[in-house]
């Protein structure tokens, strides 16, 4: 899913990405495309089709540039990547109190971030997320459905947000669920 951030910058570099593949394109058919004849006219068609096409290729080169080369993108436009494996402990006030272990994994390319928080009993994703560069460390706040655990009838399908701070790739931070699903709440720290 693509993801907002503060202070966001990402616009900036994927019109300069645009900028350049398209000039590159135009050097292309102006230098090397044009020069190019066929006596068929059959190849000529073919060829002037081709020429079409490649006119919506910085499409596709922005893509593959920005798929090859997204964490030097994410360091030019100063967003952390947060990618990553995080074993975490949580401490909710499920069944009265509950301490237990989960996974927060996430993958984070230029454009989207996936993330998956994992328990023994079910697991979580997120449906939006949010990053917040502006202070010393960088918080990720994200809204989740967990389709619950059928073998817990209290644990059903249900929505939270959670909001985490990464401090040099630890994570500290909590997570509530709405209030008509299940009114849990607890905090999340990274496992030492």
């Amino acid at each position: 899913m693509r993801y907002s951030v503060t202070n966001d910058k990402r616009n900036n570099v994927e019109c300069s990405l645009y900028l350049i593949s398209c000039l590159i394109c135009c050097v292309i058919e102006i230098f090397v495309f044009s020069k190019i004849t066929f006596a068929n006219e059959s190849l000529q068609t073919i060829w002037i089709i081709f020429q079409c096409a490649f006119s919506l290729s910085p499409v596709a080169i922005v893509a593959l540039l920005k798929w090859i080369a997204s964490k030097f993108l994410l360091k030019i436009v100063k967003i952390e990547n947060l990618s990553g494996i995080y074993k975490v402990c949580i401490e909710s006030n499920y069944k009265g109190k509950t301490t237990f272990e989960a996974t927060i994994q996430i993958k984070q390319t230029f454009d989207n971030i996936n993330i998956i928080f994992s328990t023994d009993k079910s697991s979580s994703r997120a449906i939006n997320a949010q990053l917040d560069n502006s202070g010393i460390y960088t918080k990720l706040y994200y809204t989740y459905i967990n389709e619950g655990d059928a073998t817990d009838k209290k644990n059903k399908t249900h929505v939270g947000t959670c909001t985490l701070t990464f401090i040099n790739k630890r994570i500290e931070g909590n997570y509530y669920n709405n209030s008509r699903d299940r009114q849990t709440y607890g905090s999340i720290k990274s496992i030492k």
